[in-house]
């Protein structure tokens, strides 16, 4: 984690988990200042960034009530939906991927996706058939945009688009809330 902050993003969680399951587990790796959990996320806050870093290399990949967790650094910390310039730097690198095949995983967009240019991150909702590749720069994304929108895979046509903001000109309408609190999560 180079940003050396203190707040994780975790997602893959069950629709049975409580709160406080999650508190108790991550406080096994240190202070816990904060967490709340919706739907199949939660954002887990440790009172040092020590902490934060050991808990994503001991709980990405993590068995949690039958479900394998992600967990990665929320290095970008929730702010009113604006025009702003993170939004515009944001909408330039990453890009959407929709009309993905049920059972896709993240290592296979990952892999896929970097062949155009190393990716600086992907993450897929789960059972919603789409999700999001974020590249170092916008001429990286342009070139993943040209190269894989269209392209068929696992039997359906990828749409590949920038990524856009909601409450700008352009968004996806069809973006859950747990989908807008995720990209206003990370930067």
């Amino acid at each position: 984690m180079s940003s050396r902050n203190t707040r994780l993003y975790i997602t893959g969680l069950s629709n049975s988990v409580h709160q406080r399951e999650v508190h108790d587990l991550f406080s096994r790796h240190g202070r816990v200042v904060g967490c709340t959990v919706k739907h199949h996320y939660a954002i887990v806050e440790f009172s040092n960034a020590d902490d934060a870093e050991d808990a994503v290399r001991v709980f990405d990949g993590y068995f949690f009530h039958g479900k394998k967790l992600a967990v990665q650094p929320a290095t970008y910390k929730p702010k009113a939906l604006s025009p702003s310039r993170e939004w515009s730097t944001f909408s330039k690198t990453r890009v959407y991927v929709g009309a993905l095949y049920d059972g896709v995983g993240n290592r296979e967009l990952e892999s896929l996706f970097s062949e155009v240019a190393p990716v600086v991150r992907s993450y897929i909702v789960d059972k919603k058939g789409f999700g999001f590749v974020e590249y170092e720069t916008s001429a990286q994304a342009e070139l993943a945009i040209n190269r894989f929108n269209g392209m068929e895979l696992g039997g359906r046509r990828l749409v590949v688009n920038f990524a856009t903001i909601p409450g700008i000109p352009g968004r996806y309408e069809s973006m859950s809330d747990s989908v807008r609190y995720y990209l206003t999560s990370i930067h």
